[in-house]
């Protein structure tokens, strides 16, 4: 086609607003739609009059030149954004023109089109980064579409391509420096494909015995008997000891007593392909092996699954865990964080790292069968895990005083730092670990005196040393992880992705719950059908996470419509036959995400009965029967 003419003074002076639409009207009106059409596309402008793409080649290029990746890693995120806000499944799914004003829908009431295009663009920016993207064509939201068309195209090539790339240490590299630019649906297709690949077929044999009642009780009395559970401490940087009796409390307790140690026992021996369990058909739950319940009446196997991996959780973060501890700045209540666990030292200790295989095998699981574990751990745990690269920031998420001091090292000049650190004040070439315990940075390290001149070596050293000090147990981790799930799968997933498959999303979204929820004897609009809704978008997170527990045993749901999709997850509501609905309280069946909810003659009735049995019940029994 020929070269675009350049807009008009209208067009050009449309953008800012100077233009009465009685005028523009005319001009258009003056214009065949053909005309209209044609002057539009080859100027760049959509049906809105925003500028979505460029008049050539090179606009294009150079406007893709002035991205940094850190920005368009943000404009991945905010891609997701709006594909959840639109109701999509996928970004695969989204189009282009979607993007384009401040809710990613087109269609809405605008006002001055070009002025709300030009603050969403603006909103984006400082999304991604802060401050204009350099160049002509910093402003303009056909950047963004571009770039959307780009990355969606490559995700295309990329399911076909990847199970033909070799996995060598080069090419495992570079796929996980791009992996961050992989839409989490493309990744979820070709995961599932290889698992799919690397399932045994033959149905789950394995099974563990379990006594959840017995196990809480011997806890918590040996808990109290031993007064375990006490305030953390943390000193200055560096410590000739641990304090033991806070960071290090008797483990033997969890060892004989926990549910998590009698799995250990009862599975450290089979073979792990007898993990790798294919997916059943229908919507039969995905179990790796049965749990056997003593002393309570279940229905069903999916439920006791569910609440294995939610109480093995609570156990592995409670202070008689050999495995896990509060991170400092947990203990100390400063920075970000502040509720995360991290790994306790574990290299001297042969029985705790057999544990972390076992626990390896188990996020294997969880990602193979959608099962979640609640642990609460910092994203420094799950990027070595993933093999991302970790920063300095990693280490102030977890230990914010020690980072501080760190800092302080490289800020000090001269004469500060010698007031600082004189004779009697003076800091050796060691640090203080997590755990309390002191390492030598380097051989003779509590000999060596930090000076002015040697400072930024020992910052170096000891942020290294705190940010690699749980190397050996992250191994161990990933050494069973790689017995579940093939390589070939994990090296696709950023440390993101592994905290969200094998923990979930800690925040409940009531929109996303309800869009995948069935309805069986009751109405979508009834009259309590509505009062529940409006009950769990006025409720705080904490409530929404025992609803959950209280129907399906875990506290954590699919973190994405997708996955909602591939795990064959739906919450029932079913309906109720009491006479008198306001005498008695919801049921659940645990194994199947189902609620019974009777039809309540008020919210504040609802509110109260239903607040009351999922705060109350402690249980699965199946054999408590309500009267009314």
């Amino acid at each position: 086609s020929s070269s675009p003419s350049s807009p008009p003074t209208w067009l050009r002076t449309w953008s800012r607003g100077t233009v009465p639409l009685e005028l523009v009207r005319s001009h258009i009106l003056s214009q065949t739609p053909e005309q209209i059409f044609n002057f539009m596309r080859n100027n760049g402008y959509d049906f809105y009059l925003c500028r979505s793409s460029f008049r050539s080649l090179d606009e294009a290029t150079t406007s893709l030149e002035s991205l940094s990746v850190q920005q368009c890693r943000a404009f991945k995120s905010h891609l997701m954004q709006l594909c959840r806000k639109i109701g999509k499944s996928s970004l695969c799914e989204m189009e282009h023109f979607q993007i384009v004003d401040d809710v990613g829908m087109i269609g809405t009431s605008r006002g001055n089109v070009e002025k709300n295009n030009i603050q969403n663009i603006q909103k984006c920016q400082k999304l991604l980064g802060g401050g204009k993207l350099k160049g002509p064509l910093s402003i303009h939201m056909a950047t963004y579409r571009l770039l959307f068309l780009i990355l969606k195209r490559l995700n295309t090539w990329f399911v076909e391509l990847y199970p033909l790339l070799s996995q060598e240490i080069g090419m495992i590299k570079l796929i996980r420096r791009t992996r961050d630019f992989v839409f989490t649906s493309t990744k979820s297709e070709l995961l599932n494909k290889l698992l799919d690949l690397t399932a045994d077929e033959s149905i789950p044999t394995l099974s563990v015995k379990i006594n959840r009642m017995k196990a809480a009780a011997l806890l918590s009395s040996y808990r109290t008997s031993s007064n375990a559970a006490a305030d953390g401490v943390i000193g200055d940087i560096s410590s000739n000891g641990a304090n033991d009796d806070i960071i290090n409390p008797s483990s033997s307790s969890f060892r004989q007593y926990s549910i998590f140690a009698s799995a250990f026992r009862q599975l450290q021996n089979a073979s792990v392909s007898r993990f790798r369990v294919s997916k059943p058909s229908g919507a039969e739950p995905h179990l790796a092996f049965r749990i056997c319940t003593e002393n309570e009446q279940v229905v069903g196997e999916g439920g006791p699954y569910r609440q294995f991996f939610t109480d093995i959780s609570r156990e592995l973060q409670l202070p008689e865990s050999p495995l896990f501890m509060p991170s400092p700045n947990n203990r100390n209540s400063m920075g970000d964080h502040r509720d995360k666990f991290i790994l306790k030292q574990a290299s001297q200790c042969s029985e705790c790292l057999d544990m972390l295989r076992f626990l390896g095998v188990l996020f294997g699981i969880c990602i193979r069968t959608g099962v979640k574990m609640m642990l609460y751990c910092p994203p420094l745990m799950w990027k070595m895990l993933s093999g991302e690269r970790v920063t300095r920031h990693d280490l102030k998420d977890i230990d914010y005083g020690t980072a501080e001091v760190l800092a302080l090292f490289e800020q000090l000049d001269e004469k500060s730092f010698m007031q600082t650190f004189s004779s009697s004040e003076t800091q050796d070439f060691t640090i203080r670990l997590s755990d309390g315990s002191t390492k030598e940075l380097k051989k003779g390290g509590s000999s060596i005196l930090v000076t002015w001149q040697n400072r930024l070596e020992y910052v170096d050293l000891a942020f290294r040393a705190r940010i690699y000090e749980h190397r050996v147990e992250i191994e161990a981790l990933r050494t069973g992880l790689e017995s579940v799930v093939p390589a070939q799968a994990l090296n696709l997933m950023t440390w993101a992705d592994f905290e969200r498959s094998i923990c979930g999303r800690q925040e409940i979204d009531v929109v996303m719950l309800r869009r995948h929820t069935k309805y069986s004897g009751v109405s979508s609009t009834a009259p309590h059908i509505k009062m529940f809704w409006h009950i769990l978008e006025s409720s705080s997170q904490e409530t929404l996470r025992n609803l959950i527990s209280f129907c399906w045993g875990q506290t954590r749901l699919p973190a994405t419509d997708k996955e909602f999709e591939i795990t064959h997850t739906r919450f029932l509501i079913k309906a109720s036959s009491y006479r008198n609905p306001d005498r008695v309280l919801p049921r659940a069946d645990t194994c199947f995400f189902n609620l019974e909810l009777p039809a309540y003659s008020s919210e504040e009735i609802m509110r109260e009965k239903l607040l009351y049995a999922i705060n109350t019940a402690t249980t699965m029994n199946a054999d408590q029967n309500q009267e009314d």
